[in-house]
């Protein structure tokens, strides 16, 4: 693999690795319950990125039935990275559903890990390889890891993710409306697919302010 292409996979790991540590550093459970909430937490990283490669080779289906080498070796695209998310939001709900996992404790410590993540990918694109798109997005970031911080232990994690997905989704519009493009870890994103994402938001809005928060994804 040429060492151009390894330099971006780094740079994910790097970002995740420093998200995992914010997360053991801010975090107020108790050991084992951070070992325990950590490892869910890479389970549904781990399970993103294998579904960017579903989402790859099934959009790549009639490549791959001619060349499976070259089918494999195209490079993932934002539609797989928007398939992805649709995968993982799945697995996750039927997750919460049967009981294996506790929803909203998950996706707060996905919060605590991608947030910084997502700065530390920005910063990244920024200092060192000179991207002034990433401005935008890194002062998005640091707003985003600001709220979540000042929030989290005033309201209930449903609330924190309702809120952060429209903020997330309105300064992504915004800034798409300012530059030619807006991206996340180096997927373009869409206005449409992000327009979905800030009504989604503003629904589950809507339905924590009629009902108590509880730890189901329903």
């Amino acid at each position: 693999m040429p060492a151009i292409a390894i330099i971006p996979i780094l740079l994910y790991v790097f970002s995740m690795i420093l998200g995992f540590a914010v997360f053991y550093i801010i975090s107020d459970l108790v050991k084992e319950q951070k070992k325990k909430q950590a490892g869910e937490a890479l389970s549904q990283i781990i399970n993103f990125v294998l579904f960017i490669w579903l989402s790859k080779i099934l959009l790549n289906l009639p490549l791959l039935l001619r060349d499976p080498l070259a089918a494999l070796a195209y490079p993932s695209g934002s539609q797989a990275f928007y398939l992805a998310i649709l995968f993982s939001a799945a697995l996750l709900f039927f997750s919460a559903r049967s009981g294996r996992i506790q929803c909203w404790q998950l996706i707060q410590t996905l919060l605590y890990i991608l947030l910084p993540a997502a700065f530390f990918y920005e910063f990244a694109q920024l200092a060192w390889f000179d991207d002034a798109y990433a401005f935008g997005n890194l002062i998005l970031y640091a707003v985003l890891v600001a709220l979540f911080l000042g929030l989290n232990d005033r309201v209930s994690p449903y609330a924190v993710g309702s809120v952060l997905l429209s903020m997330w989704a309105g300064g992504v519009l915004l800034i798409s409306s300012l530059q030619s493009y807006s991206s996340a870890f180096g997927y373009v994103m869409e206005p449409w697919f992000i327009f979905i994402l800030f009504t989604a938001g503003h629904f589950l809005i809507l339905l924590s302010s009629r009902r108590r928060a509880t730890n189901e994804c329903y």
